[in-house]
């Protein structure tokens, strides 16, 4: 085999002699044996394939995503040999993990490695006598004597196949296996790499319905690659008829959310069985499941003479499936079940409609979604073994029968087909039930949908209370980075945010949306963080403030070098110590504090009952606005196009740049320029009353303390460097407050000092917390 990276080694066979047949010798016939289940693929639709000429798949390290896929045999044994021996990777359904991990046996059973290879559906484990109780080692062996003859057992189990061989074990599909199960295997895993170093060891798994850390750190993490643009014209070139290959790419290039889908190998094979399905823009998984497997159901469709089936049989056929499917997947049966048991459930509720010829041979000869080998059936993909679970769920049982597995995890898949299934007459019953049970998984179904119901969304976020708000954005969080494939993550917080968002009013929700689609940086959630915010009219907002009654005004700083914080050798209270050098760029800043008449304007993201019940302390249209969040004033700045300024931005305006620093160490100055306990009656006052200082700004010490855009940190000085000045310094990466400057209308005039630190909890709406922006 010609190595697609020549730099890779390629492991040699090697001479070692045990009895009277060579080592080699046993492992080319052991090879021998398992050839013919890895050298074909079954693809849908299409005669079985070449698996050598299929897409290639490739695996990436999860902690370097951006990395150049590994493709290739040669290339996976030289990567898990560079990071211990094992790894565990990822993908989200119908990625080709299991293609993969075929494709890799594929080339280890052609006897031009000296690798021993060993593959295994998780899920066989279990099956086995004594399970809890084998080790590993003990279970490969019996696995090998099952297909073996004697003599080559014999040489293989005495060569010390996993210490001084070089052997490969793949288990592949962890995450089809019980939970219980799932941790009784990886405790045999962890045993067996910790005494066998030397084995190569590979386990494939979905991202839902498996814990990997229960592997611990030994097994290093690999996502599978999705297809690239060249991959799926290359599938489309094979595997479409010319009659539709262009319309089909073209479909597949002009469709955001289809080009998405095709790049997952298992939904571009469905769209290629029926490509016509695509012109009117099929970009939902159930329209695609539910219109190919009627398709091939209904014809031969890799046969010239199309043979006909009878709707009415087409609908038996569907019911057969339907049946075992429904029946295998409750019993957490793995992805083999046994024909006389499967005939046996049909039996029991379809009579013989096609007298005595097997049902079960007339979908696997007619259509290919069932596989049979050993007296055992299995569906052609796990995929669509879930998707007929959905329709069986939804044609043959009481929707309280779904309900109760909302929270397994293993149900993820067939829930949410079950919901892109739904008539318009039964998805309110369901979406209501589903979101009882859980949320997040409804936010996630609900997009199988073709058409998104806002309405019913909108009804039930309503009753949510404030912080099941919040909550719920941190759970989309946790569930977009569980997702391994970048158009799955994508396209969940895009669908998700863009449907709840408009139903949304509370500034600490809205901004950890926005924060959470930032993180994600990809250009379609920083577009979607746009929108939110509406920033296509900031300017214009920002404008009308400014020419109107609002007391708004910007004021340009030039920017420049002072020291922040107290140079006094013992300041009066050491968060501001010590005092260090810092460098600002320019920037303008709001003369005065946000008034109420600006801010309770129409700004969307606050209660309006806000509006009415304006503070006793500060109601009049030109007074500061007062009782404002962190949340609510960064939005806000966000909204105009602003921001709120850093600590470091605002105290060099207070200070003037240091120009006003002698004038206000008198406190008796102070009284004259702030609004403090003494002067202030108790309240707040009129913005811009008290003289501007050097800079021109007003009420830099009284009337209202003012939010800043960092995280408090009480020692935040004293990591700063002193003499080298920090360019723009932004404060702490992370914390628990944020910082309030400034002082207010009922403070003691011992505090009202340009260098004083305050905090408070961001979420906490303070009678004496206001803001001003800068841009």
């Amino acid at each position: 085999m010609e190595s697609l990276i020549p730099d890779y080694p390629v492991y040699k066979k090697g001479s070692a002699v045990v009895s009277d047949i060579t080592y080699e010798e046993a492992v080319s016939s052991y090879k021998g044996e398992i050839y013919a289940q890895y050298s074909q693929l079954s693809v849908l639709g299409k005669e079985d394939v070449d698996i050598e000429k299929y897409i290639p798949i490739g695996i990436v390290p999860d902690d370097n995503r951006d990395a150049i896929p590994r493709i290739g045999t040669d290339a996976v044994l030289f990567e898990i040999s560079n990071v211990g021996n094992s790894i565990i990777v990822k993908g989200a359904p119908g990625t080709g993990k299991t293609t993969f991990a075929k494709r890799i046996m594929h080339d280890l059973v052609s006897n031009q490695y000296d690798v021993l290879p060993l593959y295994f559906k998780a899920t066989l484990f279990p099956e086995m006598k004594n399970f809890k109780d084998l080790k590993l080692d003990d279970m490969i062996y019996r696995y090998i004597e099952s297909i073996c003859t004697k003599k080559v057992y014999d040489v293989l189990s005495g060569s010390e196949i996993f210490r001084e061989k070089k052997t490969c074990i793949i288990i592949d599909g962890m995450d089809e296996m019980l939970p219980e199960w799932q941790s009784v295997l990886c405790e045999k895993l962890k045993e067996f790499t910790l005494y066998n170093p030397k084995s190569f060891v590979m386990v494939t798994s979905r991202v839902y319905g498996f814990d990997s850390s229960k592997l611990g750190t030994r097994f290093v993490p690999y996502l599978i690659t999705e297809l690239t643009d060249q991959n799926i014209a290359d599938y489309i070139s094979k595997y479409v008829s010319e009659e539709y290959k262009q319309s089909a790419l073209n479909a597949i290039n002009s469709d955001e959310k289809l080009k998405e889908l095709a790049k997952v190998p298992f939904m571009l094979a469905l769209m290629c069985v029926k490509p016509d399905c695509l012109k009117a823009g099929a970009t939902r998984r159930a329209e695609l499941y539910k219109e190919t497997t009627v398709y091939l159901l209904g014809a031969k469709s890799w046969e010239r003479r199309r043979e006909r089936t009878t709707t009415e049989n087409v609908k038996i056929l569907e019911k057969a499936l339907q049946i075992i499917a429904v029946k295998f997947f409750k019993l957490d049966m793995n992805d083999q079940f046994p024909s006389d048991e499967a005939r046996f459930f049909i039996s029991q509720q379809l009579q013989k409609p096609f007298g005595d010829e097997s049902i079960l041979e007339i979908i696997k000869n007619k259509s290919g979604l069932l596989q049979s080998a050993n007296g055992m059936y299995s569906f052609v993909h796990r995929s669509i073994w879930e998707y007929y679970v959905a329709l069986g769920m939804l044609e043959m049982e009481p929707l309280e029968n779904l309900l109760q597995m909302a929270n397994v995890p293993t149900w993820e898949e067939p829930i949410r087909m079950y919901v892109g299934l739904s008539s318009r007459d039964n998805i309110r019953n369901t979406i209501i039930g589903l979101w009882k049970r859980n949320k997040a998984l409804t936010l996630r179904a609900l997009h199988e949908l073709k058409e998104f119901p806002i309405d019913i969304l909108n009804e039930l976020y309503a009753q949510l209370e404030q912080s099941e708000r919040v909550n719920l954005v941190h759970t989309l969080e946790e569930d977009a980075y569980s997702m391994e494939n970048d158009s799955y993550r994508k396209r969940m917080l895009i669908d998700t945010v863009s449907a709840v968002y408009k139903s949304e009013c509370d500034s600490e929700v809205i901004f950890n949306y926005i924060s959470l689609l930032e993180k994600a940086a990809y250009p379609e959630c920083m577009a979607l963080v746009d929108e939110i915010l509406d920033m296509e009219h900031a300017k214009e907002r920002r404008e009308k403030y400014l020419n109107g009654n609002y007391g708004f005004y910007l004021i340009e700083v030039s920017g420049g070098v002072f020291m922040q914080g107290s140079s006094d050798p013992n300041p009066k209270d050491p968060r501001e110590a010590p005092a260090h050098n810092v460098q600002l760029s320019p920037f303008k800043m709001s003369k005065n504090l946000i008034t109420n008449s600006m801010f309770y304007d129409e700004f969307p993201f606050i209660d309006p009952e806000r509006k009415k019940q304006l503070s006793p302390y500060s109601n009049q249209p030109l007074q500061p606005a007062n009782n404002i969040n962190w949340y609510e004033a960064y939005v806000f700045a966000r909204w105009i196009g602003c921001s709120l300024p850093t600590e470091a931005q605002w105290e060099y305006c207070c200070r003037s740049g240091g120009k006003d620093d002698l004038y206000f160490k008198d406190p008796n100055n102070i009284n004259a320029y702030s609004w403090y306990g003494l002067n202030s009656d108790n309240r707040t006052h009129i913005v811009g009353e008290k003289p501007e200082n050097t800079f021109g700004f007003c009420d830099m010490l009284g009337n209202l303390r003012e939010w800043c855009l960092d995280w408090h940190q009480d020692d935040y000085y004293k990591t700063c460097p002193i003499f080298e000045p920090s360019v723009d310094p932004v404060g702490p990466e992370k914390g628990e407050s944020k910082v309030l400057r400034g002082g207010c209308f009922d403070w003691a005039i011992t505090n009202l000092r340009p260098t004083y630190r305050n905090f408070n909890r961001p979420n906490v709406n303070y009678y004496v917390n206001g803001f001003r922006v800068v841009l």
